[in-house]
């Protein structure tokens, strides 16, 4: 599938080591600029901060600034105002609601995907 991910967030917090899909990021807005869909996860109580959540949030503003018809998508549980402000989730980005619902049938297509497995 040759996707790519980036994650951004704090040193110390990476979850592997850098390779031709995964790179690991402190600065977001340059990385928001590439992106078509935009995850988050739940902030643990240590980063619970008001620095950290200025500098890390999904805004509807950052939103604005990656690719044309780029997704927010955010894991729940996400905390309002957290990883996520008020006003991105409301927006056109935010798929969250409606892509968990699909969410059984798409790791379905991934492990048929990745078994080399293809229905007519």
């Amino acid at each position: 599938m040759d996707l790519k991910f980036n994650q951004v967030c704090i040193n110390g917090f990476e979850i592997g080591k850098e390779n031709r899909n995964y790179k690991f990021h402190t600065d977001l807005e340059p990385i928001l600029s590439l992106s078509d869909v935009v995850l988050t996860d739940s902030l643990p109580n240590e980063l619970r901060t008001e620095k950290y959540i200025k500098q890390y949030q999904i805004t509807l503003e950052r939103m604005k600034i990656t690719n044309k018809h780029a997704m927010l998508n955010p894991c729940p549980p996400f905390f309002r105002n957290e990883e996520v402000s008020i006003d991105a989730i409301p927006s056109d980005y935010f798929v969250g609601y409606e892509f968990k619902k699909n969410l059984l049938c798409v790791q379905q297509a991934i492990i048929l995907f990745c078994l080399g497995i293809t229905l007519d």
